[in-house]
């Protein structure tokens, strides 16, 4: 079910994918953050995640910022 247009499931920095995030039930970046260790290395994972807290979604296109 992976899309290739969508290849960002995960933080790399703590190997933690999306989708486990989602399920955990936790509501903000700083819950994660502070559950997981995302967004609090190298932080590009950031974006994503606060798009997943809002939309739902577990995989995502690129985002060049």
């Amino acid at each position: 079910m992976n899309d290739p247009t969508k290849p960002i499931r995960k933080c790399v920095c703590f190997d933690t994918s999306f989708k486990d995030l989602r399920q955990s039930g936790l509501r903000t970046v700083e819950e994660i953050a502070k559950q997981y260790g995302c967004t609090t290395n190298c932080g590009l994972c950031k974006p994503y995640i606060e798009r997943m807290l809002v939309s739902g979604e577990t995989e995502f296109a690129v985002e060049l910022t």
